[in-house]
């Protein structure tokens, strides 16, 4: 625990000035990064686990022998890169990107699916259970990076944008595959589920308060991204009721996230079982960048604020107080591993999760300002649940739900001080 505080202390002393420049420091995903001779072509792997203390390369062996690299990873790191060139044009960042994207093409099987891992003599694992070539999430980020890359690529190499097109048409039979069983719904755990996609039930006083469950009646927080595709989708489609859905889990549950602290998973079905620990980078990023895309779609300003909130977790407004990336260094620990332990790992996911959180905030200056609140005080009454947050200068934000008006409620300066007097 002392670290904690120390590292508390120490980013406490950071000046406003310094704070103003950007946080996001590539240098722990380019020491993760490894440059190799993969087919006719050089490629660059990330390497997927790195472990305190020495922060050295670690072979993944989850599920037995998985490998030392992976599309999933590669992909994550191929969007931040993008995203970044876009933001500052950065030339390093789109050759980076480019790089990486070689893997992921290369690790595409005949049928337009895509294999995961590598192992260490640089051969494709073919046949792991994490790693054969199937319709599962490592293809589908992979379809994620080479969408977003050849948006970004058509401008500046069309021909290489023409490959990343090539390979992306080759999974769309996979893509309608899924809308055959459009329409189609099933039963589990006495709540009804799309057999294409899943929906949310509820609202911001009736349980489970508008989320968007995971799988059949699971929500986890990880990698949980139906808000953010929804706000995005509705926005360019012009599509109000996914903005509306969208907004009724950021208000409903994100708020409540917000006010009683993260958790990992919750079954909708059996919620007195709820799962709160672990909790990782790969949790805060899709929520915080759901409420971003939320404020792009609403232009509503409280959405910003949540964000920094929801980000700030990475900077020490966690259960442990313990700061989890590192602007310094461009680690981000592996996660909190129950209520007195953090796992000073530094893998490819939380870091790479860390940086897009923390890239995408530093866009809007409303946001970033939120990453250095901690949360002071929660509570509830008959009529209100809020937590208070405090900043810089001892600056507040209330965030509350009215459950008799059904609203949510952020508040700052005289209303935040109105707010909690009367809670008195």
């Amino acid at each position: 625990m002392k670290s904690c505080f120390i590292s508390l202390f120490v980013f406490a002393l950071i000046s406003a000035d310094s704070l103003s420049q950007s946080l996001v420091n590539f240098q722990h995903i380019e020491h993760l990064t490894e440059l190799i001779k993969f087919g006719p072509d050089s490629v660059s792997i990330v390497h997927v686990y790195a472990n305190y203390p020495s922060y050295d390369w670690v072979e993944a062996r989850d599920t037995g022998t998985e490998g030392i690299a992976c599309v999933d990873d590669a992909a994550r790191a191929a969007v931040v890169y993008l995203r970044h060139f876009e933001f500052t044009a950065d030339q390093t960042s789109l050759a980076r990107a480019k790089s990486v994207l070689k893997f992921i093409l290369r690790m595409q099987a005949d049928d337009g699916t895509f294999y995961n891992f590598i192992l260490t003599d640089h051969s494709i694992n073919r046949t792991g259970e994490t790693s054969r070539n199937s319709f599962g999430w490592w293809t589908g980020r992979a379809i994620w990076s080479l969408g977003l890359g050849h948006r970004v690529l058509q401008k500046v190499d069309p021909t290489f944008a023409e490959h990343l097109q090539n390979a992306l048409l080759k999974t769309f039979r996979h893509i309608d595959t899924l809308l055959t069983s459009y329409g189609q719904t099933k039963r589990h755990g006495g709540f009804e589920s799309p057999r294409w996609l899943l929906y949310e039930e509820g609202d911001l006083g009736v349980f489970p308060y508008g989320l968007h469950r995971s799988w059949r009646t699971m929500w986890h927080m990880w990698g949980n991204s139906q808000t953010l595709a929804l706000a995005r989708a509705g926005k360019l489609l012009k599509n109000a009721a996914f903005v509306q859905s969208a907004e009724r889990e950021a208000r409903s549950f994100y708020a409540r996230l917000l006010i009683k602290g993260f958790m990992k998973e919750l079954d909708v079905a059996a919620p007195e079982k709820k799962v709160t620990y672990e909790q990782i980078a790969y949790g805060v990023r899709p929520m915080a960048l759901g409420l971003i895309r939320l404020y792009e779609a609403t232009q509503k300003d409280e959405y910003l604020k949540m964000a920094g909130l929801a980000a700030s977790w990475l900077f020490g407004n966690n259960v442990l107080r313990q700061q989890m990336y590192d602007p310094a260094t461009g680690r981000c620990f592996d996660g909190i591993s129950d209520s007195i332990t953090v796992n000073m790992n530094s893998g490819a996911e939380s870091t790479i999760e860390a940086l897009y959180a923390v890239l995408e905030i530093e866009q809007y200056a409303i946001a970033k300002k939120y990453l250095r609140y901690f949360k002071i005080e929660n509570g509830s009454s008959k009529q209100y649940e809020y937590a208070i947050f405090r900043g810089e200068n001892s600056k507040e934000v209330t965030v509350a739900l009215d459950l008799k008006e059904g609203l949510m409620l952020v508040l700052e300066g005289e209303e935040g001080k109105r707010f909690q007097k009367n809670l008195k």
